[in-house]
């Protein structure tokens, strides 16, 4: 409450009345306190002495001036609307009554800041007066903040929410003219803080604070198998919006429990796991993760993928003991639960010939045709849970590793001493071109022999081994020295066949010879007094 002793005051404004000035200057009435003109917001006074022109004092009049003018502005705050000063005038005891012995008028009355109250006398009193009071800047402490939710989920940026500032009269305070913002602790999951801080026409401060919240990513769903290797499989799945990687488990089976495999630090969807069990049945899952202050969040449940790896090569061997047909027995493969035999003639294509369960280990192909040059192989499948994977790569065989010698072997008979005696072709050396070495293989030897018909020891002696081989023996083909019976000592080739644990000599080319049946007899015991250098080479 400010108290101002009365005083007269020239009126150096040329009006002659505040009727004149209301109606030039812009001054409205204020309804609610008194009858008055208020002046609009960007008018000012002109002064802060008014004299006047009109109504000069009477003996039953007196100056307004000479009264006491009480002005309460404790009300008065900006909000942007207008704001008046209550005003109270008395003459000694007595307390004037507006619109019958004064008229007010305000000017620049919206603030904040300096605003003037002129008092105008009327009826018993005349003159004018003006004061000045203060329009206070608006507490920012008293604004209502909207747009601001209770809590944000983490993305691992500063967290800058969208808000709005109105007053109390609602209207919409503009940032970085009415109030600046600073924020605290918005990166990090926890509670972060936004302070207003008054400026222009606002003061002090209004702070508000929400929470950061680590949320989980979502759960990776459409997992699939892109490869599947024996000992490998390559996995994708569906991305997750805003997941900064992925950790993929394995189930371990043993332990009843999932176990981290690898975790990945980028986005990409796809990871080979490497490191596995041929023909062997796997689950596995993967989780959307994010990371922030150093934890790590991941998507909630797990998903769960289960496959079985294909199954390893078979190993096998063809036996072609029969004319026209060749066994095949090969060793059990783990976690197969069928196997296939296939046939490709040379020049061919592969074409399956038989399936057999997992519990056997043999089969038997009777349709060989003579001097067959075709290929078989064996192939694991595994079934699991309605899916069937093969094995990704087999071994593959010749059904004759030796066609000249199985040809040989169907128009002579498929037993041993026919192959040794068909092995006793006539002994020719034509200009001398076939070489007597253990270098030359045995192959070469061979089909030198069952070619021309004819050769030396060298010839026989492969031509039997090939024979031996394909009926399934265990036979070599040597060399070494052998005297002459023209004297000196000569080179020879011969074959040992182990039966029982023991070693028999085979000679094709004593039969050729001297028509002497070296079959299958001990070194020395009916045969020639051979010396053992070497073994003949094989293309293996």
């Amino acid at each position: 409450m400010k108290s101002y002793a009365a005083k007269l005051m020239a009126f150096v404004i040329a009006f002659g009345s505040m009727a004149a000035f209301g109606a030039v200057g812009g001054f409205a009435e204020q309804a609610e306190q008194q009858p008055s003109v208020v002046l609009a917001e960007e008018e000012t006074l002109a002064t802060d002495t008014f004299e006047s022109t009109a109504g000069s004092e009477t003996d039953d009049t007196k100056k307004i001036s000479d009264c006491t003018v009480e002005t309460d502005a404790s009300e008065c705050v900006y909000n942007g609307q207008k704001q008046y000063a209550k005003v109270t005038i008395k003459d000694g005891d007595k307390t004037l009554v507006a619109g019958t012995d004064y008229s007010i008028a305000y000017a620049n009355c919206v603030g904040p800041g300096t605003a003037t109250v002129m008092i105008s006398g009327k009826g018993s009193y005349t003159g004018y007066y003006s004061v000045r009071y203060t329009i206070a800047k608006a507490d920012l402490s008293t604004c209502k903040v909207t747009g601001l939710d209770e809590s944000y989920n983490y993305t691992g940026s500063a967290v800058v929410p969208e808000v709005t500032l109105t007053n109390s009269m609602g209207k919409k305070l503009v940032k970085g003219t009415d109030y600046l913002v600073s924020l605290r602790n918005n990166r990090s999951d926890g509670t972060a803080t936004m302070t207003f801080i008054g400026k222009g026409k606002y003061t002090g401060y209004l702070i508000s604070s929400f929470e950061i919240k680590m949320v989980a990513p979502a759960n990776v769903t459409g997992m699939t198998a892109t490869s599947v290797g024996t000992n490998s499989v390559t996995l994708r799945w569906d991305k997750v919006s805003g997941a900064q990687g992925y950790v993929i488990y394995l189930y371990d089976k043993a332990a009843k429990k999932w176990t981290r495999y690898k975790k990945t630090t980028t986005t990409a969807n796809t990871i080979t796991v490497t490191g596995l069990n041929a023909g062997e049945a796997y689950a596995f899952t993967a989780r959307a993760y994010v990371t922030a202050d150093s934890k790590e969040i991941l998507s909630p449940s797990f998903t769960n993928y289960k496959l079985a790896t294909c199954p390893a090569k078979v190993n096998f061997t063809i036996a072609t003991k029969q004319k026209g047909k060749a066994v095949i027995n090969w060793t059990k493969v783990a976690g197969a639960t069928s196997y296939a035999i296939y046939y490709k003639p040379n020049g061919g294509s592969w074409s399956k010939i038989a399936t057999v369960n997992n519990s056997t280990t043999s089969y038997t192909y009777t349709k060989v045709r003579s001097g067959d040059t075709g290929y078989m192989t064996v192939r694991a499948f595994k079934n699991f849970e309605g899916v069937i994977r093969g094995g990704t790569s087999v071994y593959t065989k010749a059904i004759y590793k030796y066609p000249l010698a199985a040809k040989k072997l169907d128009s002579v008979g498929w037993d041993l001493y026919s192959a040794y005696c068909a092995a006793s072709v006539p002994w020719r050396n034509p200009n001398k071109e076939i070489p007597k070495s253990g270098d030359v293989t045995m192959e070469w030897y061979a089909n030198y022999g069952f070619t021309k018909g004819y050769g030396h020891c060298f010839n026989m002696a492969a031509m039997f081994a090939e024979m031996a081989k394909t009926l399934g023996y265990d036979c070599t083909q040597v060399w070494g020295q052998v005297p002459l019976s023209a004297g000196g000592i000569g080179l020879h080739s011969w074959c040992e066949v182990k039966l029982n644990g023991s070693v028999y000599v085979c000679d094709p080319d004593m039969r050729s010879e001297i028509n002497h049946d070296c079959y299958l007899r001990e070194y020395y015991h009916g045969t020639w007094n051979i010396q053992k250098k070497g073994n003949v080479k094989t293309n293996g």
